[in-house]
């Protein structure tokens, strides 16, 4: 793809996914660009900017966005951004060809930093996780100790498992039921 092709379809998308008013806007300062004119400061209203990893600071009208302008900020101006990609402190590559954003990589997602708290909310969640941590420290303690005393357990078990158990058995006695009484022959009956 040459670079006319490139501008024509960044022209179309711009028109349509941006306010009339802002293409309009991009156009003039297309069409400034290629007269030689370069944009002042004044004639972008710039409202967001970034440092790039080199310590430039380049800002944009709303957000970067694929289409928008992009210019670099010096103490003395703000030029159009030059041709190239440009990367932000956050990871996110901007590439730009014709002042305009082409392309926006965004970095990886890095971890998120730790919320702003109350100084009094520090102190709550500390004294927290102190709390928990004695509770931690605690149960671990009394895990140890169940521990120990379930490998007693076993180990008592174990041993009474393991010790022959003696049974003697009573010597069996013959009786006759013609020499019993009746009463003894009943309560032989109910032991059977």
């Amino acid at each position: 793809m040459n670079v006319k092709e490139l501008k024509d379809k960044i022209a179309l998308k711009l028109e349509s996914c941006l306010p009339k008013e802002l293409v309009d806007e991009i156009k003039d300062l297309h069409t400034k660009l290629s007269e030689g004119v370069k944009p002042e400061v004044n004639d972008i209203k710039m409202s967001v900017e970034a440092k790039t990893l080199d310590g430039k600071v380049v800002a944009t009208e709303t957000e970067f966005v694929e289409g928008a302008p992009l210019m670099v900020v010096t103490e003395e101006a703000a030029v159009v951004a030059e041709d190239g990609e440009y990367t932000l402190e956050d990871g996110t590559v901007l590439t730009v060809v014709g002042g305009l954003i082409t392309a926006v990589k965004k970095a990886e997602t890095p971890a998120a930093p730790a919320p702003a708290t109350a100084p009094g909310v520090d102190a709550d969640m500390k004294a927290q996780m102190d709390s928990q941590k004695s509770e931690i420290a605690e149960l671990k303690t009394r895990l140890e100790s169940v521990t120990k005393q379930n490998i007693d357990l076993a180990a008592a078990l174990k041993k009474i498992l393991e010790t022959p158990v003696n049974v003697q058995q009573s010597a069996h006695q013959e009786i006759k039921l013609e020499d019993m009484t009746p009463y003894q022959r009943y309560k032989h009956s109910l032991n059977k």
